[in-house]
């Protein structure tokens, strides 16, 4: 056995040994690094279930993959998935089929989002109050109609796209840049 895969492990019976300790938490779980192995964030969730109330796996290497192999619980309300470069529509489609009871939902800087996916999202969370796409660069403003639709207690949205156009030297003028705020 590696290294790496006894360091998961003894990880693994800590965080279920205080689990078992204290079973009546309610557990907000930060994920800051994550191996090939897809089946950690699953085994936390099966374990865990009922008590979990929030994942952040901000700026991890979580991927599509880690997403689609586990059963998320009902309990869970907030989810941060910003940085997460690997995330895709695939792990859209199937937040989408389990995560139906969100209030809290951060996807900055996630590039290979698009409507497609975020629109489903927005439709089975209408307790959605609190969103943020920054960086999203994929999104129309569909997406942002959907979840004005489908989603009556949003209280924080953030939205901001960024053009730049570089310095043109032949004409020596400064570039334009705008900035929407939605």
């Amino acid at each position: 056995m590696e290294q790496s895969d006894k360091t998961q492990n003894l990880n693994e019976k800590i965080l279920l040994t205080l689990y078992d300790f204290e079973p009546s938490l309610s557990l907000y779980m930060k994920f800051l690094f994550l191996n090939k192995n897809q089946h950690l964030v699953r085994r936390i969730c099966k374990y865990l279930g009922a008590n979990l109330k929030a994942l952040d796996f901000e700026f991890s290497t979580v991927t599509d993959e880690h997403i689609e192999v586990t059963l998320f619980p009902q309990t869970l309300i907030e989810l941060n998935l910003n940085g997460c470069r690997e995330i895709s529509e695939k792990a859209c489609m199937h937040l989408q089929k389990q995560c139906k009871n969100l209030e809290r939902l951060e996807l900055y800087w996630n590039c290979r989002i698009t409507d497609f996916g975020l629109k489903k999202l927005a439709i089975m969370n209408p307790k959605l109050s609190y969103v943020n796409l920054s960086g999203c660069k994929y999104l129309s403003d569909s997406s942002i109609m959907t979840f004005a639709q489908n989603c009556p207690n949003i209280y924080h949205f953030v939205r901001i796209k960024l053009y730049l156009e570089f310095y043109d030297k032949e004409s020596n003028k400064n570039s334009k840049a705008f900035r929407k705020i939605i």
